[in-house]
């Protein structure tokens, strides 16, 4: 999968195209864009998607709205859905002022040499998101693009949102999650140091830190799976400030069983499956090294069982 930035970038070939921000990559982006990608396929097209790195939202409100899914784990997703080239634009000035005339001519006649374009029943574009599904039908009809807009996906008898997947993840239902989301919810950041702590009471962990800007679970202990050197394992993963230990900082400090070694300076995929837990500020650390040792037997209980939500 190719990648760029610069939102005007002239890919080349003719293409069916999947646009949105697509946050969360949840079931109802990834029907837009597999949409996309099933007509690339038919048609000989390039299977593309037109998207932004940082929310447009965010332009327009004083409180940003944190991001489900970062920039490297919306790649891996999008090369695993088939997708060919991939344009993850910054919301600059250029673009936020494009009219939706301009945006159909410049961006998708122009750059993206489009014959077919695929969007949610949501999608909004051009200067304000003065436009809508009806106009960019509309506009592209006039250029011989054909326009297909994806009704609204739900589940449990709800509408798959990233507000609802925000909702849910922030209250740490991390297990309701996954049928919206098709998958676990994760993070995939650099292995920092840590005061090794975990190592002084048998339960040794890695430390992440959240990128700036992106959505942080709620506080407490989840069961976890671990990806890292191509390997999977089963973990717990404490999200907090480690109050027992006068921690300063929210982090994500994961034990991970059966695992010897550190992954220092590696990057590491952690997916929630189960939150176990509130975080809670023991009196000693031997109260908390019994608290942990309790979480472990429930933890490896449930993977034995199975009763994790995958």
């Amino acid at each position: 999968m190719r990648t760029y930035t610069d939102p005007f970038t002239h890919i080349g070939r003719q293409s069916a195209v999947a646009l949105g921000f697509f946050d969360g990559l949840h079931i109802g982006h990834e029907k837009v864009i597999g949409s996309a990608v099933d007509a690339a396929g038919k048609d000989g097209l390039v299977a593309a998607v037109w998207t932004f790195s940082e929310s447009p939202r965010n332009a327009f409100s004083q409180h940003s709205i944190p991001v489900i899914t970062d920039t490297d784990e919306k790649k891996r997703i999008m090369r695993e859905l088939g997708v060919d080239v991939l344009i993850n634009a910054p919301f600059t000035e250029q673009v936020r002022a494009l009219t939706p005339e301009r945006f159909v001519n410049d961006v998708i006649c122009g750059c993206m040499k489009a014959k077919r374009v695929f969007c949610g029943y949501n999608y909004s574009f051009g200067d304000g998101g003065k436009g809508d599904p009806k106009l960019l039908r509309s506009l592209c009809r006039e250029r011989g693009i054909s326009v297909s807009v994806i009704p609204q996906v739900c589940a449990d008898g709800l509408p798959v949102s990233s507000t609802r997947l925000r909702e849910m993840i922030t209250d740490g239902n991390v297990r309701g999650a996954m049928p919206l989301l098709g998958r676990p919810f994760s993070i995939y950041t650099v292995v920092i140091s840590g005061k090794k702590i975990g190592r002084t009471i048998g339960f040794p962990t890695l430390n992440q830190v959240f990128r700036p800007g992106m959505l942080i679970p709620r506080d407490g202990v989840y069961l976890t799976r671990v990806i890292a050197r191509g390997k999977r394992y089963f973990g717990m993963t404490d999200i907090g400030c480690k109050p027992t230990v006068g921690g300063i900082y929210r982090a994500a400090e994961t034990h991970i069983f059966g695992f010897e070694g550190d992954l220092y300076g590696e990057k590491v995929r952690v997916e929630f499956l189960e939150f176990m837990r509130p975080e809670v500020r023991f009196e000693s650390v031997e109260l908390l090294r019994a608290q942990i040792q309790s979480d472990a037997e429930r933890a490896r209980n449930m993977i034995e069982s199975g009763d994790f939500g995958l």
